[in-house]
């Protein structure tokens, strides 16, 4: 294989990381312009309150953008990005994206699990093709998004922790 075309296939993770880290942003900055009013929705198409809502765009939006950033890191250094993207290099950029996406999946599940205000639910069961849905109790979906709420938060606990052991190390 000669060498720019080898050079060509090298670049493929850093062109997916790129794509899809745009895609995920533009995804996730529509969402918070939704949940600013700017972009305005069908008349009951929200069944949570905006902070929610930009919560979960924010999510997409960052992500994105640290994808992207990732891409032109990759362009530059590729084996510095892909020992970041395989967890052998510590960097704090990675750990800020996941731990902000950690704590907003616990918020919005809290929320959820806690906050004021009825809830309904739905539930499906299924493999391939086949399954059955309904309506789920609130009971059930609250302590379903009790239990996520618990699980992200001693994940965010923990990811905290190391993170702060990491940088201690340095």
């Amino acid at each position: 294989m000669s060498r720019s075309k080898r050079k060509d296939v090298e670049k493929g993770p850093a062109v997916s990381w790129l794509l899809l880290g745009l895609l995920s942003a533009i995804t996730g900055a529509a969402i918070v312009l939704v949940a600013f009013g700017v972009v305005q929705m069908p008349e009951g198409g929200a069944n949570a309150p905006p902070w929610v809502i930009g919560l979960a765009g924010s999510v997409f939006l960052v992500l994105g953008l640290y994808s992207v950033a990732l891409a032109v890191l990759a362009w530059r250094d590729q084996e510095l990005a892909e020992r970041i993207v395989r967890g052998e290099a510590f960097n704090m950029a990675s750990w800020f994206a996941g731990l902000f996406a950690v704590a907003v999946f616990f918020t919005i599940s809290a929320w959820i699990a806690w906050g004021p205000g009825p809830r309904s639910f739905s539930g499906t069961v299924g493999t391939g093709s086949v399954g059955v849905g309904g309506m789920v109790g609130e009971s059930m979906g609250r302590a379903v998004f009790g239990v996520s709420a618990v699980t992200t938060g001693l994940v965010g606990v923990w990811m905290l922790t190391w993170g702060i052991r990491r940088l201690r190390r340095r």
